[in-house]
């Protein structure tokens, strides 16, 4: 509910209403103290062209006081001096002079105070009138406008307001503030002030969006000041209820806009792992890379591994487009209706373990992008079962396109063969236009850091351009010997060993085709491959 705005009986639109058009200085004062509204718990109204210029109701719980604003502009570059302030026009007539034009707004009953705000600075001795209020009980600001008072009141004998209220009582509740730079200044500093409220409310507001929400702001003002006091006084009321409204509105328009744009995937990204044995090929550019769960206390963390990887499940079963909305405390109960959504006696359990462990490896130690989220887009299809990433470099961002495999057997022979069908599959070029289909179709790039290799992601463009930043990872998740044998204080030798031995029935088995391509063999050994698949179904089914 709103305060009676400071309009007397017979209003009139003369002066100020009219003499104000053309002239905004004033209106980016008014937006100020509209951003002051928002955040000043005791201001509890703003008031454009009522009372005075600019009209500040506050209100402390015990004491209503109003505070008469005039914005001073004048072509002048020289300090604002005693003798200007004073001087009356004719030097006769009372009434004229600055002081008492501002004594004379107050024509309304209750505790009053008085501001000034100015583009041009004071000269020393009126620069009591701008120690803030606050600071006035000090005793060196308290002496100064206890020297100033008296000399306003000696050039100006007599004069009081509509209320009584003294020369001095005015220059003890006058503060005049100045607006270094003008116009210009002004608009930076509330812009900023724009960009402080949306970061106190969580949200990342471009400058850009900032000057448009400040070009809105303004326009209250415009609105305000522009209204009649005759025929639509209401209207040049703005209230601490209208202004937080209106601040919601905006707050939710950014967090919309935020949400169209936001990089989803750019975060700090948890670790599990630890990386057992790392090894490079320069020409042709192999690599393998081996991870451990680890144990805890003799026992082998199955279970905070199936924990680790659920968490993951966001990325794998919601699009960018809904993450980008979804807070994160809400991200289980959404996962929960995609999962849902996609066929449950289709879905491969074994699989998704499988996607999720090359998933979180590729994000962890690449911080990589997925570019496709398979579960989610291909709903009530077979799950594909590629995962497909994008790794930013220096020197070239890459496509990473691959697969993952658990199996529960320590023959790995069968296993290397048939990891390296799947890679030699991966080089079909009607599968890689399949491949490519897929992400040109559910690929959100609004999402996503921009990538100097978006020409690949065309639907026409060369199939040759694609295979030259191809990568191709493909994870092995294998039941270990060494981890059978439970913990000891050697086992991580005995595990690197056992790492280096597998990779080597896989690279010996690479083809011609593949020798020439850019493959990065990932080795996670489990204890147990078969029970960690049943826990991990037995936790999805809570998730």
């Amino acid at each position: 509910m709103s305060l009676p705005p400071l309009i007397g009986p017979n209003p009139s639109d003369a002066g100020g209403v009219a003499g104000r058009r053309g002239f905004r200085f004033q209106d980016h004062v008014a937006a100020r103290f509209l951003l002051q509204l928002l955040q000043t718990q005791n201001l509890v109204q703003v008031e454009c062209e009522t009372g005075d210029d600019i009209a500040l109701r506050w209100d402390d719980g015990n004491c209503q006081t109003n505070e008469y604003v005039q914005v001073k502009t004048t072509d002048d570059d020289r300090k604002w001096s005693l003798t200007e302030i004073c001087q009356r026009s004719p030097a006769s007539t009372k009434g004229t002079s600055i002081v008492e034009r501002s004594l004379g707004t107050e024509a309304f009953p209750g505790p009053s105070m008085f501001r000034f705000v100015s583009a041009r600075d004071v000269r020393h001795e009126l620069a009591p009138l701008k120690i803030a209020r606050e600071y006035r009980f000090d005793s060196n600001a308290a002496h100064a406008l206890a020297m100033l008072a008296p000399r306003i009141s000696k050039k100006l004998p007599g004069a009081t307001s509509p209320q009584g209220t003294t020369v001095e009582a005015w220059a003890h509740s006058m503060l005049w503030e100045t607006i270094g730079g003008g116009l210009e200044a002004l608009r930076l500093e509330n812009v900023n002030g724009l960009l402080r409220l949306a970061e106190a409310d969580g949200e990342c507001l471009l400058v850009s969006a900032a000057e448009q929400i400040y070009d809105g702001l303004v326009g209250l003002a415009v609105a305000a000041g522009d209204a009649s006091r005759a025929q639509n006084p209401t209207a040049k009321v703005i209230t601490k209820g209208e202004i937080a409204s209106w601040w919601r509105e905006q707050a939710s328009l950014i967090r919309q806009r935020n949400q169209s744009f936001v990089k989803v995937y750019q975060f700090a990204t948890p670790g599990f792992f630890s990386e057992i044995h790392r090894m490079s090929e320069a020409d042709p550019a192999h690599s393998m890379a081996s991870y451990d769960a680890e144990f805890d206390g003799g026992t082998w963390r199955k279970d905070e591994l199936c924990e680790y990887l659920i968490d993951w499940l966001p990325e794998i079963a919601l699009s960018a487009r809904v993450l980008a909305q979804t807070p994160k405390l809400e991200a289980r109960r959404h996962i929960h209706r995609a999962l849902e959504s996609f066929d449950r006696s289709r879905l491969d359990e074994e699989a998704l373990l499988a996607q999720l462990l090359l998933h979180a490896v590729l994000r962890h130690y690449k911080s990589s992008e997925p570019l496709t989220c398979k579960l989610f887009s291909l709903g009530g299809a077979t799950a594909d079962e590629m995962n497909a990433h994008v790794v930013h470099s220096p020197a070239g961002d890459e496509l990473w396109l691959g697969q993952s495999h658990i199996t529960a057997t320590r023959d790995l022979t069968s296993v290397t063969g048939a990891v390296v069908h799947v890679l030699e599959q991966t080089l079909d070029r009607d599968f890689l236009k399949k491949e490519r289909e897929i992400i040109v179709q559910f690929r959100e790039p609004q999402h996503l850091r921009p990538t100097n290799i978006e020409r690949i992601f065309e639907r026409h463009s060369k199939l040759e351009d694609l295979i030259k930043v191809l990568n191709v990872p493909v994870l092995v998740a294998y039941d270990s010997a060494v981890l059978a044998a439970g913990f000891a204080d050697d086992y991580l030798d005995r595990l690197q060993s056992e790492v280096q031995a597998t990779y080597g029935l896989v690279r010996n088995q690479f083809s011609d085709a593949l020798k020439k391509v850019r493959v990065h063999v990932f080795l996670v050994p489990v204890q147990g491959a078969s029970d960690l698949l049943k826990e991990f179904k037995e936790r999805l089914r809570r998730a």
